[in-house]
């Protein structure tokens, strides 16, 4: 394999978006989101970090 570079092309033929998948600084910045004083109000919520692949 090239390093998962195949499945990230198939991967991203699945969206319904012309965005590029999402990386790990991405699902990352959603957790310091959560974890900061402007996610204190987030409760009990399913957040996905996926441009819209999976709407």
């Amino acid at each position: 394999m090239d390093g998962g570079g195949a499945m990230l092309q198939l991967a991203e033929s699945y969206t319904t978006t012309k965005l590029p998948a999402t990386d790990a600084r991405d699902q990352a910045n959603a957790c310091l989101y959560l974890a900061s004083d402007m996610g204190k109000a987030v409760a009990g919520q399913i957040l996905q970090v996926d441009n819209g692949a999976y709407m």
